[in-house]
């Protein structure tokens, strides 16, 4: 029978994109700061929309107009305020999809220095899993060496020991299991 093989579970966690490429942080840090001004551009304009519907502009007339009937001139400068904030959301927000663009095109980059930064962590386990699947498929020839003596008797034994042959595991010869190990290999981490 085949050892056991003991997976033993450390702490490891994935750095992030941001952690390891230094342009990817930039966009990143850029796109949130983007993204809180256009949240705060948003409750600004409500804010506004909400006071000016409470008490509407006041209608000016022109200065020289106001000059012959001696008024004074009162600017509401509050719609202006309003078509400045909408101005920049709409900046903002193009903004934040050429960062999302800019971020989705520097992704790659990004992935290969977490890749690096994993290597080693992903080599030991791919190890353990190889190990474990060698295991199971040599589990797996024990198993079908019996499964072959019982159809060599001609015994029907399916339906009577409720466990059939484990074809999810791919081909006896040249299955799932042989796939993954001889990958494994070729990339040298077994």
């Amino acid at each position: 029978m085949a050892a056991k093989v003991k997976v033993v579970e450390e702490q490891f966690r994935v750095p992030t994109m941001a952690e390891c490429d230094d342009e990817f942080r930039a966009l990143m840090e850029r796109h949130q700061k983007v993204h809180a001004e256009l949240g705060e551009n948003r409750r600004a304009q409500n804010e506004l929309e909400a006071d000016m519907k409470k008490t509407p502009p006041v209608r000016a007339v022109r200065a020289g107009l106001a000059d012959v009937l001696g008024d004074t001139i009162e600017v509401d400068g509050r719609p202006a305020k309003l078509a400045e904030l909408r101005k920049r959301a709409h900046d903002l927000e193009d903004g934040i999809a050429i960062l999302f663009k800019r971020m989705h095109d520097r992704k790659s980059a990004a992935s290969v220095k977490v890749c690096e930064a994993v290597r080693a962590e992903f080599g030991s386990r791919v190890k353990a899993l190889a190990a474990a699947l060698e295991a199971a498929h040599a589990a797996r020839r024990h198993f079908e060496s019996l499964v072959v003596d019982l159809e060599n008797e001609d015994v029907t034994w399916q339906s009577r020991l409720g466990v059939d042959r484990p074809g999810w595991m791919g081909d006896i010869q040249d299955g799932h299991v042989q796939r993954f190990i001889r990958t494994a290999k070729e990339n040298g981490y077994v």
